[in-house]
């Protein structure tokens, strides 16, 4: 298998999408597009929900408008599927009386000051994407961290110092009812930070013996967005039950193995 070269825009939306379809809430999931006046948050939002419903999934698309029923609006989506997404964009979207309202919040931010940073910080996003558009945290707010199970170059010590800044301490553990194949990596950074261009990659297996092993890391928000960048559009970032039990984010193959 071969991957071709990622638009860097779509690979962004897609990374952003990852993380929103890795809840599973009972409700409808309610993500604000926040940032600085002019950096296309409105853009953005609209390319998140045509990215979600070309996944299979339900979106609604609102635009804030200021009124005092606007959280209302919000909250009861009439007819809205349980596992609808409803991305909502807009300016003061991190004001209450909506702050708490949010499962999460994407800010876009903009190489300029505005007063507006001063008063909504980036920092109480749970992703903030920098205008162009590049992904800079994703996970959670600045201070959260987030597990990861690694099975490949991620685990590689001169992949995790060249975006992670550091090499990291890990726990090795297993990723059951999968297994793994190979896949030839055509991105010549990808290729240069790893030193090879076969890379494992992993699918679902119907046979539950099927194993995998790998390294569960503990990442900051900011290392997840860095990882998500590093690892091609092949391989979605999935939510998994690993064999000792933890609940991690790994990266799969988008298309399914064709049974052997």
């Amino acid at each position: 298998m071969s991957e071709s070269s990622r638009p860097l825009g779509e690979h962004v939306v897609n990374r952003v999408v990852d993380q929103l379809l890795g809840h599973r809430l009972g409700h409808p999931l309610l993500v604000a597009v926040d940032g600085v006046p002019g950096a296309g948050q409105a853009v953005l939002a609209r390319e998140l929900v045509a990215a979600v419903e070309g996944r299979g999934r339900a979106a609604i698309h609102l635009t804030a408008d200021g009124s005092p029923d606007f959280v209302e609006t919000v909250v009861h989506q009439p007819g809205a599927p349980s596992d609808a997404v409803v991305v909502v964009d807009g300016a003061f979207l991190q004001r209450e009386p909506l702050a708490e309202v949010w499962d999460e919040v994407v800010f876009v931010t903009a190489d300029r000051h505005d007063p507006y940073l001063d008063e909504l910080p980036a920092e109480r996003a749970t992703i903030v994407v920098d205008d162009g558009p590049v992904l800079r945290r994703i996970g959670g707010t600045h201070s959260a961290t987030v597990q990861l199970f690694s099975y490949g170059t991620l685990r590689f010590p001169q992949v995790q110092v060249a975006h992670f800044g550091r090499e990291l301490d890990g726990t090795p553990d297993t990723l059951l009812a999968h297994r793994a194949d190979w896949i030839t990596i055509t991105d010549p950074a990808v290729i240069a930070d790893s030193g090879t261009d076969q890379h494992p990659i992993v699918h679902p297996s119907t046979d539950p013996t099927d194993s995998v092993p790998g390294t569960l890391l503990t990442l900051t928000t900011t290392d997840l967005a860095a990882a998500d960048t590093y690892e091609v559009p092949a391989y979605h970032r999935v939510p998994v039950n690993l064999g000792s039990g933890t609940r991690a984010w790994t990266y799969l193959a988008v298309n399914p193995a064709t049974p052997g």
